[in-house]
């Protein structure tokens, strides 16, 4: 289980979390303006069972308006968050 946690401001080359194989719980928790140049900027995850409870993602790099066209300009692999 990961509770209570903040992750933020994080720069990585794939994902900030990834969960393969592996159930969890993420609670409580906060992902903020995280950046990855490949894959997922929060929570990479496949063939397991991930349950997120009371938890945000918040990205304050973009404005809401230009939200959908960032996504659909991304290219992405897998099952993300």
């Amino acid at each position: 289980m990961i509770k209570s946690c903040l992750f933020s401001y994080n720069k990585a080359t794939s994902n900030t979390l990834e969960m393969m194989y592996a159930d969890g719980t993420i609670q409580a928790s906060t992902f903020l303006n995280n950046q990855a140049t490949k894959f997922s900027e929060n929570i990479f995850t496949g063939f397991n069972t991930l349950s997120i409870i009371s938890t945000s993602f918040t990205d304050t790099r973009y404005a809401i308006a230009d939200a959908e066209s960032v996504v659909n300009s991304k290219i992405t692999t897998g099952a993300f968050i």
